[in-house]
């Protein structure tokens, strides 16, 4: 998903984090430009709507593992820009899926889990803005190497603190064509 120079600042996947007694060792990833593997995608999460009279969005993020580690057994992770549910060819998470798998599925499904596991170049930067340290992914494509490894990392839906599972969703008919042709108020 190579970016547009004109739109660069929207595009670019950010990862913020704030200094608060909850996290106060963490430290962003370093710069980096290399092989990542998906490891896992968040929870839906609202988010506020940005067009006008929005209603907030359910969105959710993957996970990449570097190969690069932080510390003897741990390796550094960056997450993605929020995903809206949807894979309309205009909207990012089918960029994103599109530029790690390469052509999509023509039976019109598809589900998060299917991307965990998969690898893909990646280039990450960091930028610092007010005070906060964010990495920016500032490319992401298809894995041109060979390069695989095993992750250690415990996913979200199967740890003790987090017994939910995530949602997943299915790309249906009536619901694509919902992302076409939305409904008016």
């Amino acid at each position: 998903m190579l970016l547009n120079k004109k739109k660069k600042k929207e595009k670019q996947m950010k990862i913020k984090y704030d200094k608060n007694e909850n996290n106060t060792n963490f430290e962003p990833a370093p710069e980096y430009n290399g092989v990542a593997k998906i490891v896992d995608y968040t929870e839906l999460k609202e988010y506020e709507a940005f067009e006008k009279g929005g209603k907030p969005v359910e969105k959710f993020r993957y996970i990449l593992e570097l190969k690069d580690e932080r510390e003897a057994g741990k390796k550094w992770t960056v997450s993605t820009k929020p995903f809206r549910l949807s894979m309309h060819e205009k909207a990012s998470l089918y960029k994103f899926v599109e530029s790690v798998v390469g052509k999509l599925p023509d039976d019109g499904e598809f589900d998060q889990e299917d991307m965990i596991g998969k690898y893909c170049s990646i280039i990450t930067e960091q930028t610092e803005v007010g005070g906060n340290v964010y990495t920016n992914i500032k490319y992401v494509g298809k894995n041109k190497t060979n390069e695989t490894w095993d992750t250690t990392r415990v996913r979200l839906k199967d740890r003790v603190e987090s017994p939910k599972a995530t949602k997943t969703f299915e790309i249906t008919e009536e619901s694509f064509a919902k992302d076409i042709y939305p409904k008016k108020k």
